[in-house]
């Protein structure tokens, strides 16, 4: 086989992977994972910044003594920009989830099985909360933060960022369910603990969905595979 068959081999292999069934799956699938990812790196700059004055006690004082206003941006600022790439994710991979289900809607096994784990998480106060705290943030106000620093069982000084109740339940017409969860915490209470509840239900709802792509693609996407391999594999790996 002369190079230039090589490459008519490898140039018609690589159209008909481009077309193949087995890869268009994959692409779709990859769309929804980089959803996924989206959302946990969003949650890891949150926690990370959250996180930071309990590194540093002087950073804690210095965040309260100035009432935030640090190094441009300063470090309440900075929170809204994470809390609002964080909430945003959070309802970006709520319809991308829903999208990639409705494409088998008529595999009656995928589709009630994606159903009943989001109906449970919409029966959970605290997940209803997070997102319609999206719309709070995107569409009405800013949520009222302060700085706190109390002291931990080991004596040790932990500075949170609170939410107003109050305010909070005035911004918006929130659901029956989200009021419950707000008005079953303190006057002031950190938003860290509901970010990280809901965190906790999307991975497991995420974990559930991820796996389905073989049940759903196996065999085509394995054949997509060979053809892969095929079209790599100088002369086919024929002799």
């Amino acid at each position: 086989m002369t190079e230039s068959d090589e490459w008519d081999r490898i140039a018609r292999l690589r159209q008909q992977a481009m077309a193949h069934p087995g890869r268009r799956a994959f692409v779709l699938w990859s769309a929804w994972r980089t959803v996924v990812d989206i959302l946990v790196f969003n949650h890891r700059d949150l926690v990370e910044h959250l996180n930071e004055p309990n590194e540093k006690l002087d950073s804690a004082l210095e965040i309260i003594r100035n009432d935030g206003a640090r190094k441009d941006p300063d470090y309440h600022t900075e929170f809204y920009r994470l809390l609002h790439n964080y909430l945003a994710s959070v309802m970006t991979l709520v319809d991308h989830s829903r999208n990639l289900s409705k494409r088998y809607s008529a595999n009656d096994n995928f589709r009630s099985n994606y159903q009943e784990r989001v109906d449970r998480i919409r029966e959970i106060p605290v997940a209803k909360f997070v997102q319609e705290l999206r719309h709070v943030v995107v569409h009405a106000q800013l949520p009222q933060i302060a700085s706190t620093i109390t002291v931990d069982p080991a004596g040790h000084p932990v500075h949170e960022l609170t939410v107003d109740r109050a305010a909070l339940l005035g911004a918006l017409d929130w659901s029956a369910s989200a009021r419950e969860y707000i008005q079953g915490q303190p006057e002031h209470f950190a938003l860290r603990t509901a970010l990280d509840a809901y965190m906790a239900e999307a991975m497991t709802l995420s974990a559930w969905i991820a796996p389905q792509f073989r049940e759903l693609h196996g065999p085509e996407y394995e054949d997509y595979e060979r053809l892969l391999d095929e079209m790599l594999r100088p002369g086919g790996g024929h002799a």
